[in-house]
């Protein structure tokens, strides 16, 4: 049986990265990884750049099979980060709180008040998980910021007024407002 090729073209990168790819497979979802040594450190040709246009890296490489594979590069979550969020304001893209949930950042970036309520949680970095997370437990809520772009934040929330003291947290994503 014969196969269609396309030509698969990356721009946007600091030089051309281009291979042929089976028409009718489909690259991977790029999921996030904190580790790419293996990647890096291998004889694997790729590439870092952002592929799908959502302001997170991507590395795109093709495996020992000819087989291209993708992956997202989870961003630094460090102390660098409060002062990008400082006096900032995100709206949840999820509508589950209303449409008019916001996210509200202090003028440190260490504190978030939940939809513009006097009710706040104060931020730290947890390096072990490359991640912000509240400071210690609250009858407010609960955050997690797992990554950031100038126009998104996402990671885990739960509101307790809204919740109730109990809830799960659930994934979120937030665009600048």
């Amino acid at each position: 049986m014969k196969r269609n090729y396309l030509l698969l073209a990356i721009a946007g990168m600091a030089s051309a990265f281009s291979c042929v790819v089976p028409a009718d497979d489909t690259l991977p979802t790029p999921h996030f990884v904190k580790d790419m040594t293996d990647v890096l450190q291998s004889n694997l040709s790729y590439k870092v750049g952002d592929i799908d246009g959502d302001g997170i890296a991507e590395v795109v490489y093709l495996d020992q099979d000819n087989t291209i594979k993708a992956f997202k590069v989870a961003p630094a979550m460090n102390e660098s980060v409060f002062n990008r969020l400082a006096l900032t304001k995100w709206k949840l893209v999820d509508q589950r709180y209303g449409p008019d949930y916001t996210l509200s950042f202090f003028s440190d970036g260490k504190r978030v008040a939940l939809n513009t309520s006097m009710r706040a949680l104060d931020l730290k970095v947890d390096s072990s998980r490359n991640r912000i997370s509240n400071a210690g437990s609250s009858s407010v809520g609960y955050i997690t910021i797992e990554g950031i772009t100038d126009t998104k934040i996402w990671g885990m929330l739960t509101d307790s007024h809204l919740d109730g003291q109990r809830a799960e947290p659930q994934p979120y994503e937030a665009v600048i407002k």
